[in-house]
């Protein structure tokens, strides 16, 4: 029942259909952005898990970068070449080092970006070993991951070691290898 202050005022226009309309589809879209935003949010998270260390280190060769491995070695370089287990990387001095991409500790410097193991060379499937044995006969310095460091000439490699003249160094041990040519 209206009161008698109610009499003299006009109520309210009811708003047209074609207007509640409109706005039920203006938060319908709202919502579908909404929910689409948060879908690629999720293929996004699900697509980066999938992201390997190698993926982001071979988006990154010729940058600089600084890494420390297992022994607390530090080298910092422009970043050459990245195998299936190692990386190499030039130092502004112009030293070599191969580094064993499972003694890595840490890296800075990588941009955001990655590339998929399907878009690498073949030369990405070269393994520490087998850049190693090219080093047969020419002295190295060799990083171990316990930070010991030694000098040798690396006279023969197996399938998980290598020999340094008299002492045979598996290659689980080696955090890094610095030709001394």
């Amino acid at each position: 029942m209206a009161s008698l202050g109610d009499l003299g005022r006009e109520r309210p226009a009811a708003p047209s259909l074609a207007s509640v309309l409109e706005d039920l589809e203006q938060q319908a879209v709202g919502l579908a952005l909404e929910e689409r935003d948060e879908t690629v949010r999720d293929l996004a998270e699900a697509a980066y898990a999938e992201i390997a260390l190698v993926g982001r280190l071979h988006a990154a060769v010729g940058a600089p970068i600084r890494l420390r491995t297992a022994g607390s070695l530090r080298v910092e370089g422009a970043l050459d070449r990245v195998g299936s287990d190692f990386l190499m990387v030039t130092t502004v001095r112009g030293q070599q080092w191969l580094v064993r991409l499972a003694s890595v500790r840490a890296v800075e410097g990588l941009p955001a970006r990655s590339r998929a193991t399907t878009t690498l060379p073949v030369t990405a499937r070269l393994g520490f070993s087998s850049v190693l044995r090219r080093l047969v006969g020419t002295e190295c310095t060799v990083h171990d991951v316990d930070g010991v460091v030694s000098t040798g000439l690396p006279t023969r490699v197996g399938a998980d070691f290598v020999e340094l003249g008299p002492v045979v160094v598996p290659l689980s041990a080696i955090a890094a290898v610095r030709s001394r040519s």
